[in-house]
């Protein structure tokens, strides 16, 4: 791995990456472009995938969208791509979020990036460590 499994959030609370999978955000797509349409319905699908895969609480870092230049009207929507790598990771604190007599918080999150982890892209990372984590984190206890 070529950082720490650690993050430091801007609350100062440390969290740590337990688990991630990933996979390539068009794969299956056989022919034809990838379309803001098309991405409007794949972001939900790994959302849900992600929490049917953990059980866990979903956040998502919204990925941007890089147009691609098409001459004429393309039949099938608005030609774009989402970077190229869909990552799930299961994210946990040491600290409840809220609940004190919890023992720990967890957290799926969802991103895009350009290539598999690790790194995770920086304006990835810089999102997760803005997260208010006490807001959407979900308390467990042992």
């Amino acid at each position: 791995m070529t950082e720490p499994s650690t993050i430091k959030l801007a609350s100062g609370r440390e969290i740590a990456i337990g688990r991630i999978y990933q996979s390539r955000a068009y794969e299956g797509l056989i022919e034809g472009l990838p379309t803001r349409e098309r991405n409007a319905r794949r972001i939900p699908y790994f959302c849900n995938k992600a929490q049917n895969l953990w059980k866990l609480k979903v956040h998502l870092i919204e990925p941007s969208e890089t147009p691609i230049e098409y001459d004429g009207k393309y039949p099938f929507g608005t030609p774009a791509m989402l970077p190229g790598t869909v990552c799930f990771g299961r994210f946990s604190s040491l600290q409840p979020a809220r609940d004190k007599n919890m023992d720990g918080s967890e957290l799926t999150i969802v991103w895009f990036q350009s290539d598999f982890a690790f790194p995770i892209d920086a304006p990835v990372l810089n999102a997760i460590r803005k997260l208010d984590w006490e807001a959407i984190a979900v308390d467990y206890q042992y």
